[in-house]
């Protein structure tokens, strides 16, 4: 009878654990492929993803970033 009930909490264990994983992989490839989607940019009238937003927002960060440690002092 108890080797019964730990077979039957085992395969419980196991259907939560694959209905947790699979959801976690739901949510992540949403995450993911919806950065890859085009997206209406309100400010310069054009379209990208959010992917191509982020990557040209790190790049102004890091021209102003070499600018202000390359400036020569005053």
């Amino acid at each position: 009878m108890l080797s019964v009930m730990k077979r039957a909490r085992r395969r419980w264990l196991g259907q939560a654990m694959l209905e947790y994983s699979l959801v976690l992989w739901l949510a992540c490839g949403a995450l993911f492929v919806g950065a890859f989607f085009p997206y209406k940019d309100s400010s310069s009238h054009r379209t990208q993803t959010v992917f191509q937003m982020l990557m040209e927002a790190y790049q102004t960060y890091n021209d102003s970033y070499y600018f202000a440690l390359c400036a020569p002092m005053p």
